[in-house]
Parts: structure tokens; C-alpha cells; sequence
């Protein structure tokens, strides 16, 4: 998940996402960088306070990073193996092959994003 380089979740948000995504059962990686940890302006501090035993629940499907945290070659070939050599990994590869045509599709000549273009172009050159 990423929400910026500059956005901060409250505390409340956080632990909105914590409990969203244990329901959710999908698979996710969460980086929390500095702007999660506190408010980088005025240095205030705080550590990202999990419920008990949410990281050993979620392991199977979750990545919780920190910052400066590596991520094991454990991961990586979990990673790897799901995309490159599964059932779910195809329809990833699939869905992503699709999303690709579209966007490309989108910024043709005739595609949706280039008659957006042009009109915004003429609105202002009015």
C-alpha cells in the first residue's frame, strides 16, 4: 500500500487499515515509513502499535516492513513462486497484461484520455 511521501495516518486510520486488512484475508505488503511513525515536522516520535499477535496471524499473507527493515529471501521466492508459477500468479499476469492495453488504449488517438486532453487544451486557450 502507499499513500504518499508526505501523507500521515492519524492513529486512528492506522488501525483502521490493521483491522481492514486481517479481515480482508488478501494478500498485502505495508511499508511504514517515518511519515507513518510520527509527524516528520515537528519530530514527534511514535511506534506503530499492532494488536496482540496480528503480525503472527497475518505472516502467511501479510509483509509488514519498516523502514530500514530487509526483506528475507524467504519472501522474495514466496513472492516470486505465486506470480511465476501459479494459478494466481497467471490471472495477476493476465489482469495486468489488461490493465496495460487499457491504459495504452486509453492515450491513443482516438482513446478517451487524449479527447480529455484536447478538450481541457481548448477550455483554456479560449
Amino acid at each position: 500500500m502507499s499513500f504518499g511521501m508526505t501523507t500521515s495516518l492519524c492513529d486512528e486510520e492506522i488501525n483502521a487499515l490493521v483491522v481492514g486488512l486481517e479481515k480482508s484475508h488478501q494478500k498485502f505488503i505495508w511499508v511504514l515509513r517515518d511519515t507513518n511513525k510520527g509527524d516528520v515536522f515537528t519530530a514527534e516520535v511514535r511506534k506503530v502499535q499492532f494488536p496482540e499477535g496480528y503480525e503472527e496471524r497475518i505472516k502467511e499473507r501479510g509483509i509488514i516492513a519498516r523502514r530500514g527493515e530487509l526483506v528475507t529471501s524467504e519472501i522474495v521466492d514466496n513472492a516470486v513462486k505465486t506470480l511465476m508459477a501459479s494459478a494466481e500468479g497467471d490471472m495477476m499476469r493476465e489482469r495486468a497484461a489488461d490493465l496495460s492495453n487499457a491504459i495504452k488504449k486509453s492515450v491513443m488517438d482516438e482513446g478517451i484520455n487524449h479527447a480529455e486532453k484536447d478538450s481541457f487544451i481548448a477550455h483554456i486557450t479560449r
